[in-house]
């Protein structure tokens, strides 16, 4: 008896069953997934991130615009987009062929539009810029809070809005650094001060350390510093109108904090909350800074991500309910922002903001959870509203350091992997910390010229405790009307703060804490990073290629070491 099997077409696997009375098993459901992985691994991994595509170009004219390509980049432009136009008149397998000339086009565009952003975005090329006149009197509105120098002055960065020049007040624009003596209260962002002080150039002290504090300014359009004394200063009005309310509100938060906490707990815990470092002593600044985790008393990313987290804890029950996805993550990221604004909506609690709005609003309609693309997706738009941030120093290390996290992080955490549950937790943190160096380290370097050897120890007892210190602080504010509880909670977290201040010194007071005097340059910056990036992708595709791309980039690196050392 003969056995007739059905006739195959060429694809077997017709909408996912075999024809015939052949029934669904589990061979074939393995056979599809191997299927549709293998169309999967076919699909370049970029496409899965297409802001970062946005973004490498689009970064790449704003650092181009040092080099003054505006208008040959945009004649070169302007050509290539008729040439590219004119493809359709060509027949459509021509057009088809050709088809890379329009992504080509797109990178070309965005090169050319992040040079006209930082163009007109470049107070030097504004008519009203004060630095082209000179000033008998100038008014300026306070945009940063008053951070305390080593020299004993608040230093504010303000903005220029009005010039006496030739007995007539006059429009103007830029900004200028003011200095203000320590002791006369702070002024907070949205003051109108005047003085008739001549500013003058930003120039680098000898106690700088090689710090180039000049040529960081002026990558923040900031080209001009005054001194001012008491009787130098007119002050016409102490903050905007527009936001008494989130002074009062921060106000009102300090004061809860100077009722429970005194001394170096009151400054931390300030610092921690609410972003004010005004009381922050100077060797406790370098104890943090010396040990690599001055992040900490700072408003930054780590910051919100803590509160994300807790409050994606607490509105767990609700998600899991009847409650849409949408008001929870609307309500997620009001009170973000909410807490950006009481710390004064600096730029890095800003961009951690519009970081995790992004997140949000990628939850809410359903896309993919793409972290890296909702990272990318926040830098373009930061940087589409000003170019200038990616001078900033904030958003270099930020960025670098999410950056890092999500392209190393699980590879690292992958190479030990503890049954114990305090060891797994312990090596999480530890390659936490490992990880964010990989990117952050080259830029620490060329800004900074040290490097915290001990960054791993500093991290490891500051991270966790920090986190817990912030949410008691919280805490007390929260529950600031019931009886006791705030008084046994402030306790709690002076004894937290004093542990962690103890720890973060001691491991400071080591000789070898700090490696200094390392003179990198953007030369070593640029081959730094493309090192670890022909590194990385020679772990990751394993061909010979790439580990000569690397070796040639070392070879490279060391000859350009050489010379410039001469």
């Amino acid at each position: 008896m003969l056995i007739q099997f059905p006739i195959f077409s060429s694809n077997p696997l017709q909408n996912g069953r075999f024809p015939g009375n052949f029934k669904e098993n589990t061979d074939f459901q393995q056979l599809r997934c191997c299927q549709l992985s293998r169309v999967k691994k076919t699909a370049p991994w970029w496409n899965s991130v297409p802001f970062v595509r946005l973004l490498i170009p689009f970064a790449g004219g704003i650092l181009l615009y040092r080099f003054r390509l505006l208008w040959p980049m945009a004649a070169i432009s302007a050509v290539f987009c008729l040439a590219v136009l004119c493809l359709r008149f060509l027949p459509v397998y021509r057009q088809f062929r050709l088809r890379f000339l329009w992504g080509l086009m797109l990178h070309l565009l965005l090169v050319t539009g992040g040079l006209f952003l930082m163009h007109y975005g470049d107070v030097k090329n504004s008519r009203a810029w004060f630095g082209t006149r000179t000033s008998e009197s100038i008014i300026v509105t306070t945009l940063t809070e008053a951070k305390l120098n080593k020299w004993g002055y608040q230093t504010i960065t303000a903005d220029v809005n009005w010039i006496r020049h030739g007995g007539k007040w006059l429009p103007a624009s830029g900004k200028v650094l003011l200095s203000l003596p320590a002791h006369l209260p702070a002024l907070h962002p949205g003051s109108m001060i005047g003085f008739n002080n001549k500013p003058l150039d930003i120039v680098n002290r000898p106690e700088s350390r090689g710090f180039d504090f000049a040529g960081y300014m002026a990558l923040q359009q900031v080209f001009h510093q005054v001194r001012l004394q008491d009787d130098e200063i007119a002050i016409i009005k102490r903050t905007a109108s527009s936001e008494s309310l989130i002074v009062s509100i921060r106000q009102n938060i300090l004061g809860i904090l100077d009722n429970h906490f005194t001394g170096e707990e009151r400054a931390l815990a300030k610092a921690l909350l609410v972003g004010y470092r005004g009381e922050l002593e100077k060797d406790l600044v370098t104890a943090y800074t010396n040990t690599g985790v001055i992040h900490i008393i700072a408003i930054s990313g780590m910051h919100l991500g803590i509160i994300y987290a807790v409050l994606i804890m607490i509105l767990k029950p609700l998600a899991a309910g009847k409650t849409p996805r949408v008001l929870i993550n609307l309500l997620i990221m009001t009170v973000l922002w909410v807490f950006s604004f009481i710390c004064g909506a600096s730029p890095s609690v800003t961009r951690s903001a519009v970081m995790f709005s992004s997140i949000l609003v990628g939850k809410s309609i359903g896309a993919e959870n793409n972290t890296g693309n909702a990272v990318a997706s926040s830098a373009f738009l930061l940087l589409c509203f000003d170019p200038l941030l990616l001078w900033d120093l904030g958003f270099q290390l930020s960025y670098a350091a999410v950056a890092s996290l999500l392209i190393y992080n699980r590879a690292i955490v992958r190479i030990f992997s503890p049954e114990n549950g305090i060891l797994l937790l312990s090596w999480n943190s530890i390659a936490t910390s490992l990880s964010a160096q990989i990117l952050t380290t080259p830029l620490v370097l060329v800004h900074f010229h040290q490097f915290p050897l001990l960054f791993i120890l500093s991290n490891f007892v500051a991270v966790p405790l920090s986190g817990i210190i912030l949410i008691l602080l919280i805490l007390i504010i929260a529950l600031q009307s019931f009886p006791l509880i705030p008084s046994v909670l402030a306790t709690l977290t002076s004894w937290c703060i004093r542990f962690m201040n103890t720890q973060v010194e001691r491991i400071a007071s080591v000789r070898f804490s700090v490696w200094e005097e390392i003179n990198w340059n953007w030369a070593d910056l640029v081959l730094a990073y493309l090192a670890i990036l022909a590194f990385t992708l020679f772990l990751r595709m394993k061909t010979a290629s790439q580990l000569i791309l690397f070796l040639l980039t070392i070879l490279t690196w060391m000859i350009s070491s050489k010379y410039s050392s001469l």
